[in-house]
């Protein structure tokens, strides 16, 4: 955190001396010499830049775990509640400052979730490699008042140069008997088909590592809570990354992330450097039977994944069992014990996970967990996961427009496409209903839900020869659904039916029915 702590003080005196005067943010007073009280111009916000950034980067950046997303992950702030499907830890880092652009090197091993077809071919595997990459990039600071945000970019100037170099094995499988028949043929000329995925691996790591990185970085700073925070991609002046827990409790955190794992592997949260106050990490399991946590020193998991052992997928011998977490949408606190040391907190799908686990985490210190207890048991009083049936939608006699739902004067054939989450991803999709104002499905969704999963959308159509039309859409949200005790319960719930015009005009209820299992 030492950059951190650095650049928030310099930043929290330039934004507030070069603009009204004193200032505070959250706790921290700004005291500003009555000749220095005017706006900082850009050269000298370059050069602030400069003489603080470039000579801490590698600090900061060197011995970090990178989350890597999985392919078609959301841009701008839901990045930051993307699941990571794997790692990249920089082992080494150069940074220089050169024709005022900041030079950047990096290198270290990692490893990632790979599901690619191609030629009827799938490699469907964990992919152990050595990474390295260089860019440079120009630093542009803002400072959004209202919100009292600095926002701090770093912008990649020219093309990014990456190398991505696969270690282990990368089997490919045929998914049909004409690419079996090629397989066997490549094997009798002496090509081997896992030959060339490994190639084809290092050709599509290299190229996905330049994507990532030639989106740039953004720094963002919320003076009022003094949290910071950095992600790849570009955000708006102001904006801040959503995290998978926001604002849940106050307090700063030093990790705020999800994971998907897939039986088999694991991934490592950190480092979390020693701290002067215990603190815990608070971890809910989304999807998935249940995972495994273990603690061990930071410098152990990076000498496990530069050795050749690495790619062979075993956990270090080394790792302190922590706790196991098997309750779906529950949220457990776990003690960080005390290494003496940096340390990393692995997770691993426990044996009888057929899929992949999801999970979100923070940390935060043990203390202010106790002091809110009772606001975290207020947070968490509808008791997760529930299970949603669609039970029926009635529509009104008319349209928004108030006219008949057909040209003949017939009734609508109502269909209804479901989706869930703040990304919302489609999820469901009826059968239609002809003709008929009132639509029987009785169609429980293909899932549970967590607070996470929340708002569910659903979006109401009345299908036509030429093209179907949206009527309306009714949302179910957390604070819809009442509080309820680990005991199971069943309730029904009416969901008024909106217009997405202007004037939003109720045209009708959609029906749920809930059970907290």
């Amino acid at each position: 955190m030492k950059l951190l702590s650095v650049l928030i003080g310099t930043l929290v005196w330039v934004v507030a001396c070069g603009g009204s005067g004193a200032s505070s943010a959250g706790q921290a007073t700004v005291s500003c010499p009555v000749q220095e009280q005017k706006a900082a111009s850009q050269p000298e916000i370059e050069a602030l830049l400069r003489d603080v950034l470039a000579p801490q980067l590698c600090a900061r950046v060197q011995g970090s775990f990178v989350a890597l997303p999985e392919e078609g992950a959301p841009e701008g702030p839901l990045a930051a509640s993307a699941p990571a499907v794997g790692r990249w830890n920089i082992d080494s880092c150069q940074s220089q400052i050169k024709d005022d652009v900041l030079e950047v090197f990096l290198q270290g091993s990692g490893f990632t979730w790979v599901d690619q077809q191609s030629s009827g071919f799938q490699v469907k595997q964990y992919l152990f490699f050595d990474a390295s990459a260089s860019f440079r990039a120009k630093a542009h600071l803002g400072y959004e008042p209202t919100k009292k945000v600095v926002s701090l970019w770093l912008i990649p100037d020219g093309a990014v140069q990456a190398n991505v170099q696969p270690k282990g094995d990368v089997s490919a499988r045929a998914t049909n008997v004409f690419s079996s028949v090629v397989g066997g043929v490549l094997d009798f000329a002496g090509s081997s088909v896992d030959a060339q995925a490994v190639e084809q691996a290092r050709h599509t790591g290299t190229e996905r590592f330049k994507r990532i990185l030639a989106k740039g970085f953004t720094l963002s700073i919320d003076l009022g809570k003094q949290q910071s925070d950095f992600m790849v991609g570009q955000l708006a002046l102001g904006e801040l990354p959503k995290r998978p827990f926001d604002n849940l409790l106050e307090g700063q955190w030093l990790i705020n992330g999800r994971s998907k794992i897939w039986p088999g592997g694991w991934d490592i949260l950190g480092p979390i450097p020693q701290q002067p106050e215990p603190r815990v990490l608070q971890v809910g399991l989304e999807t998935g039977h249940a995972a495994e946590l273990s603690v061990l020193c930071a410098e152990l998991m990076q000498d496990f994944l530069r050795g050749e052992q690495a790619f062979s997928s075993d956990m270090p011998k080394l790792a302190r069992k922590l706790s196991k977490i098997d309750k779906v949408g529950m949220l457990e606190s776990i003690k960080l014990p005390d290494l003496s040391c940096p340390l990393v907190v692995m997770i691993t799908p426990a044996a009888g996970n057929a899929e992949p686990v999801t999970l979100r985490y923070r940390d935060m210190p043990e203390a202010l967990l106790h002091q809110q207890g009772a606001q975290l048991q207020g947070a968490s009083a509808v008791h997760y996961p529930v299970e949603v049936s669609l039970l029926d939608v009635q529509l009104a006699g008319k349209d928004a427009n108030g006219r008949d739902w057909d040209l003949l004067g017939g009734r609508p054939d109502i269909f209804v496409v479901s989706s869930y989450g703040q990304e919302q991803r489609q999820l469901d999709r009826t059968n239609t209903v002809q003709d008929n104002k009132r639509a029987v499905f009785n169609r429980k969704l293909p899932r549970r839900f967590t607070e996470l999963d929340l708002p569910l959308r659903f979006m109401i159509f009345d299908a036509d020869a030429t093209r179907d039309e949206l009527v309306g859409m009714a949302m179910l949200e957390s604070k819809q659904l009442p509080k309820t005790n680990t005991t199971t319960k069943q309730f029904t719930l009416s969901l008024a039916v909106r217009s997405l015009n202007a004037d939003a005009k109720v045209l009708g209820y959609l029906r749920l029915k809930v059970i907290h299992p």
